[in-house]
């Protein structure tokens, strides 16, 4: 449990791993589920060596965790990325995995900063970790330590997350505010908080609000608003993991939003060059296909056209055939710049017979 000490917390660390059952590598202790808040968080350089003594350093920022919520209230002004991280909680993961207090700790946040509403000012729902970036994380979080442990106090903590992930208020889609990736990424927290805790009226509810923007994330060429092709792919990606993760990828209710995706990865696919590379146009960098392209059954890769012509949305390709010594061509055009847009009109792309070329 944890206990004041003056102005900071104590924690008495278990003895044992979470996961019992002879020895193990910390790898092997980690769940599936976990791997993505374990792999972001030593991106992030997180030390929790201290944390048992309320002491946190993440991005190279000591952080002091005392028991009142002045000490949660953590709140950088130019770096929100910097408030998700720490809200977010990812760094929990590693210290659960290696035996540390990491539900207690995460109860004492949710007594400590409650979730003001989706109405407040940007600095109190930034400080108090209750955007919509932090909550998916932390719900995340939540499904992690719950698949660890199994313990019966992280299902209110769950119900919370989920009542701000429905709000429409924060919620980054329809029908308050226009489709975006970050509303695509809640609803797979959402998918996965259902799995995870057994609440299939989750799953269908992330599914609903799939199903309404997915009609403006994708037109009916393939392509998204992003004006890039990075983004373009992640969407792509998002929005096929999402669809696989809620199980209805061959249900009647799921064929309207797997058409938009199958006509986006065909998209996708028409951009690429023939070597499998996805130039940069636009923010981001040149990406592979190659699991994208992977992932079509025989049926969608006979269906291929050679030709995108994309005209709302100012995107244009074609090549001689599917081969990789091919000729192919991109075109950008269209509507002015914006999203992940670049001043590109009328640039292009070429490769033939091996040989990329601009």
């Amino acid at each position: 449990m944890i206990a004041a000490i003056g102005t900071t917390i104590a924690v008495t660390i278990a003895a044992t791993p979470v996961l019992l059952g002879g020895p193990v590598s910390a790898a092997e202790r980690i769940p599936r589920i976990c791997s993505g808040e374990v792999a972001s968080i030593q991106g992030h350089g997180a030390d929790t060596s201290a944390l048992d003594q309320g002491v946190l350093t993440l991005d190279g920022r000591r952080i002091v965790i005392t028991d009142d919520s002045a000490s949660w209230r953590v709140h950088d002004p130019v770096d929100n990325t910097f408030n998700n991280r720490f809200h977010g909680m990812e760094w929990l993961v590693p210290w659960a995995v290696d035996g540390g207090p990491a539900i207690e700790m995460l109860l004492a946040r949710d007594v400590a900063l409650v979730d003001p509403g989706g109405l407040v000012d940007r600095v109190e729902i930034q400080s108090t970790g209750w955007t919509t970036g932090a909550v998916r994380l932390r719900q995340h979080v939540v499904n992690c330590l719950y698949a660890l442990t199994d313990d019966p106090r992280l299902i209110p903590v769950v119900e919370g997350l989920i009542a701000a992930n429905l709000d429409p208020d924060r919620y980054r889609g329809r029908p308050q505010r226009p489709a975006h990736n970050l509303g695509t990424l809640s609803n797979l927290a959402m998918i996965e908080s259902a799995k995870v805790f057994d609440r299939a009226e989750w799953r269908e509810a992330a599914f609903d609000r799939m199903r309404a923007d997915s009609g403006s994330v994708f037109s009916s060429c393939g392509m998204t608003a992003e004006q890039s092709t990075d983004y373009h792919l992640t969407n792509v990606q998002v929005w096929q993991r999402a669809l696989r993760r809620a199980g209805l990828a061959d249900s009647d209710a799921a064929s309207a939003v797997a058409d938009r995706i199958a006509r986006a990865r065909a998209a996708t696919l028409a951009l690429a060059r023939p070597d499998g590379i996805l130039e940069a146009i636009g923010n981001g960098n040149p990406q592979s296909i190659r699991e994208l392209r992977e992932s079509l059954d025989d049926t969608e890769s006979a269906s291929l056209e050679t030709r995108l012509w994309c005209r709302s949305r100012g995107w244009a390709a074609n090549r001689t055939s599917w081969d990789d010594t091919a000729i192919h061509y991109t075109l950008r055009f269209g509507p002015r710049p914006k999203s992940h847009g670049h001043d590109d009109h009328g640039s292009i792309t070429w490769f033939a017979h091996g040989v990329p070329g601009k």
